[in-house]
């Protein structure tokens, strides 16, 4: 039976770690990585608009002020049904309406990737990973955390099915990682 996972967490929390290690976890079964980013970014991209984290946020909320609450989470979902891998997992669940989509299918979890403020900026600047990261202030990292698309994760965190906190080293978390994934194969 197909297992579908939704994660939610603020940026630099280790979604994208979490991801990795399952994989590596579950090397018996194919895995899908779903962005609801990603999707965004392929938008931007069609426009030639810089991929920029601000423009990312903007996109989503335009997308659904135009078109209806859940318009992105649709996306998302279609991506997922039709995927054919063993295991897909959304990462970046970030409005109710995504909750309740990964709370829709058979076979499901939400989960929350959890770390604290300040070692997730420094994650967020380290990695690089959206333009204008590295050079990102504290005070627009927090800035950045009060937009639409971010100011609901802290509640559907609390109605997440477990937490994962990934506040220590790399293979602790890779660690509560394993552990979880052996604890629902059971």
């Amino acid at each position: 039976m197909k297992l579908y996972i939704g994660l939610v967490g603020e940026k630099g929390g280790g979604k994208e770690t979490f991801v990795q290690f399952l994989k590596e976890a579950a090397k018996d079964k194919s895995v899908a990585h779903i962005r609801s980013s990603d999707i965004l970014a392929e938008t931007l991209s069609m426009y030639d608009l810089p991929l920029t984290r601000s423009n990312l946020q903007h996109i989503a909320i335009v997308l659904d002020d135009g078109f209806g609450k859940g318009t992105v989470t649709s996306a998302v979902a279609k991506q997922m049904r039709e995927h054919p891998a063993d295991i897909v997992i959304f990462d970046g669940v970030r409005w109710h309406t995504d909750a309740g989509m990964i709370k829709h299918f058979e076979n499901s979890y939400l989960l929350y990737i959890a770390a604290p403020l300040n070692t997730r900026f420094e994650r967020v600047r380290s990695r690089k990973e959206k333009a204008g990261e590295e050079g990102v202030s504290f005070e627009q990292f927090l800035k950045e955390e009060q937009v639409r698309t971010e100011i609901e994760i802290p509640d559907i965190g609390k109605g997440a099915d477990t937490v994962l906190n990934n506040d220590g080293s790399l293979q602790d978390f890779k660690k509560k990682v394993e552990d979880w994934y052996s604890s629902v194969i059971k």
